[in-house]
């Protein structure tokens, strides 16, 4: 069975980023993308996941979400890259198209 993809929002600090933490120590079978305003904070964020000993597969995004802009790129790059997502922590709003699979 391919790996879940999880896309978690303001993943690089508090709260998402202990969503992040709970779903890597739960399931190691994930693709958990970490939304962030910036690319480095969400790839700083995945440092200190792997320096915690978590081995999920993590993947770092650019994503604002309080920027219609930045929502649309971020998922128009999820889903080149991975064909969509099978579950997110944030709602998006409703006139963005976005592909949720359940395997």
């Amino acid at each position: 069975m391919a790996p879940k993809r999880i896309l978690v929002t303001g993943a690089n600090r508090g709260i998402g980023f202990s969503i992040v933490q709970g779903l890597a120590e739960r399931d190691k079978d994930l693709i958990i993308l970490l939304g962030a305003r910036s690319l480095s904070s969400a790839e700083e964020a995945i440092t200190t996941l792997k320096n915690k000993g978590l081995n999920a597969r993590f993947e770092a995004v650019e994503l604002d979400v309080t920027k219609d802009g930045s929502i649309k790129a971020c998922l128009s790059h999820i889903e080149k890259t991975h064909g969509g997502l099978d579950s997110k922590s944030h709602p998006l709003p409703p006139y963005l198209s976005l592909t949720i699979t359940n395997p």
